[in-house]
């Protein structure tokens, strides 16, 4: 259920205070843990991608 049949309800407020940053923070803590190293032909596929979208 949404905000629109629901109103805001439990599940609405206790996920906008817990589980958003919880699910948010876990690329960065895994990031910290596991560190990735791109080379040039990663960067430039990812900068294009991202290009390709916009």
């Amino acid at each position: 259920m949404d905000i629109t049949t629901d109103g805001f309800g439990f599940m609405l407020s206790v996920g906008d205070l817990t589980w958003i940053p919880f699910v948010y923070s876990l690329q960065a803590r895994y990031l910290i843990f596991k560190p990735v190293e791109l080379g040039m032909p990663s960067t430039v596929g990812i900068v294009g991608v991202n290009a390709l979208g916009y």
